[in-house]
């Protein structure tokens, strides 16, 4: 066995076309990494995530009101605050009951328009990613801003008529199949590994995309509640419709593409599309070994699980007993926790990572993650909730930390391949993390409602354990 490895080369032809590519690509750096263009990838992803977590934001507290309307006779979800003590624990109350109703209706139909989402997302995710390292990252980022946007606004007209609900599981599939928001935010990744250099200079990019993403999330939660209190649901969709055009028509006329047929990679579809997972089949070269891809993506998918899993039933959280948070207040901890995490916690560590170890980072990242989590699973109050994104302002730092590794090991043209890889990894990852915490928050939404919180907690703790 020993003497087959000796005569096994270390270079494989895909190799050695990585070689060729990368002294392109030095080439190409030096051309356009003082181009000032290049850097509006950063704004688009950010309006993009506004328009991801907005659209979140929004068609929640729809729901919420709908299915209110469905099963009270036409009653609002704010009119059941109406009167009376509204945010009451008695279990036998016919408030506490219809409250319950709705939440349980509610969090099922969020669960259907995730997987509607997600499922189609998860092969597109691939196939942009992969096929733009030939035919270029901007045609790809495009075609999942217009999904967006056909999202957008046929949710607006489905609001205005008043559409059962089941129509937007529609709506939500037609953005599934322009790739989501997966295919974007790896798409960027890729982009700014194209004009950067295998230094800190691609970390501090990738730290960047994360920067702008977390932007992006902060000004949702921020603006939502208002528009909604303001506005209504139709109007506040109608704005975020509006954005999603100026963000399309800016990345068509003004982002330059950073692959050309100089840099870009050769070969079948068919063989391009393999080239994701040959990464954590078999050594690509003498320094990057197939088991260095293969921890980082287990820590990846543990990272995944926790940090997404935030994001599945915190609104219906607050909208229920003890807080029963109106859309400003949710609005306004959303961006909080966001701006806490995405924003407060990435600056602070960007500074930190010349005084301590990326992995010392990455235990701080767990640890803060999971006490979070547990102070969210036991809280009883509005002060404590609100303490939770102080606690938990370093629970992001895994992710551009793990993209940023995985990025130096792999050859220039084959970044789109390998954030494609992450991409479909991510997306599956938001599948799975739906529906275990929606079933665990339906189960035990009438006994132990912070239960689901634990759970997030849990997947922590294995992040922190398998890196140990």
């Amino acid at each position: 066995m020993r003497d087959e490895r000796e005569k096994t080369p270390l270079l494989t032809t895909l190799d050695l076309d990585s070689l060729k590519f990368y002294k392109a690509n030095i080439a190409l750096e030096n051309v356009t990494s003082f181009t000032g263009r290049y850097f509006l990838m950063a704004p688009c992803i950010l309006v993009h995530f506004f328009s991801y977590v907005f659209y979140n934001l929004v068609t929640t507290q729809y729901l919420y009101d709908f299915f209110a309307r469905k099963l009270i006779q036409n009653v609002t979800a704010m009119e059941i605050n109406l009167n009376g003590s509204p945010c009451t624990i008695i279990e036998d109350s016919v408030l506490y009951q219809q409250r319950t109703l709705i939440q349980k209706e509610t969090t099922k139909a969020s669960l259907t328009f995730v997987i509607a989402g997600c499922a189609p997302a998860l092969f597109m995710d691939v196939i942009f990613g992969v096929l733009s390292d030939r035919y270029g990252r901007k045609l790809f980022v495009i075609i999942s801003l217009i999904g967006t946007f056909v999202k957008t606004t046929m949710t607006m007209v489905g609001m205005h008529y008043k559409l059962n609900a089941s129509y937007f599981i529609v709506f939500i599939a037609v953005e599934g199949f322009a790739g989501g928001w997966c295919a974007v935010i790896s798409l960027g990744f890729a982009f700014v590994s194209d004009v950067t250099s295998v230094d800190k200079s691609r970390t501090n990019s990738i730290f960047l995309i994360e920067i702008s993403v977390g932007l992006g999330l902060v000004l949702a939660g921020v603006t939502s509640g208002y528009l909604i209190d303001g506005v209504g649901f139709v109007y506040a969709m109608m704005v975020l419709t509006v954005l999603n055009v100026l963000n399309i028509f800016i990345m068509l006329f003004c982002l330059p593409d950073t692959v050309n047929e100089t840099n870009c990679v050769k070969g079948s579809s068919l063989r391009l599309l393999r080239s994701s997972f040959t990464f954590y089949t078999r050594d690509t070269s003498a320094t990057a070994k197939r088991w260095k891809y293969i921890v980082c993506m287990f820590i990846f998918i543990f990272f995944n699980f926790s940090a997404l899993s935030r994001q599945t039933v915190d609104q219906l959280y607050q909208l229920n007993v003890p807080f029963c948070w109106d859309a400003i207040k949710i609005g306004w901890y959303s961006s909080l926790s966001d701006v806490s995490r995405n924003v407060i916690g990435l600056a602070v560590i960007r500074v930190l990572q010349h005084y301590i170890s990326d992995e010392l980072l990455v235990i701080v990242s767990a640890v803060s993650g999971c006490t979070a989590y547990l102070v969210e699973a036991f809280a009883v109050s509005d002060v404590m909730m609100f303490f939770v994104p102080v606690v938990g302002v370093f629970s992001m730092v895994t992710g551009p930390i793990l993209r940023s590794i995985m990025s130096r090991m792999t050859p220039p043209d084959r970044q789109g391949a390998l954030f494609a890889g992450l991409a479909m990894v991510q997306t599956l990852c938001t599948i799975l993390v739906d529906v275990l915490t929606k079933t665990v928050y339906l189960a035990t939404v009438e006994t132990a409602r912070g239960s689901v919180f634990l759970l997030s907690a849990g997947f922590c703790a294995l992040v922190l354990l398998f890196f140990v």
